[in-house]
């Protein structure tokens, strides 16, 4: 997340942009909250179903254009969530 700055005019509450604008790696043990978009999709389901998230290194099922090159993100990741570190996913009702 060394690109985690939030792009100010084209971020909204509903769906955040990452600037890439500056690079802000991380020190050893430096937690940073980082708001994360997902891409959207039309995905119908039934009442009773639930929805998964699946965070990984690299996409489960590759769907160009989509596609990124991850080569260059190694090392041990840790997500911080619940507790003391806010965590949620927001899903929009249509």
């Amino acid at each position: 997340m060394s690109r985690r700055e939030l792009d100010a005019v084209e971020s909204t509450e509903w769906h955040p942009v990452q600037s890439g604008a500056r690079e802000q790696k991380l020190k050893a043990d430096e937690i940073v909250p980082v708001d994360v978009a997902l891409y959207p999709s039309s995905t119908f389901f039934a009442a009773g179903e639930t929805v998964q998230l699946i965070v990984a290194p690299r996409e489960i099922i590759p769907s160009p254009p989509y596609i990124k090159d991850a080569s260059f993100n190694r090392g041990t990741h840790v997500l911080h969530c619940g507790g003391e570190y806010e965590s949620y996913l927001l899903v929009p009702k249509v």
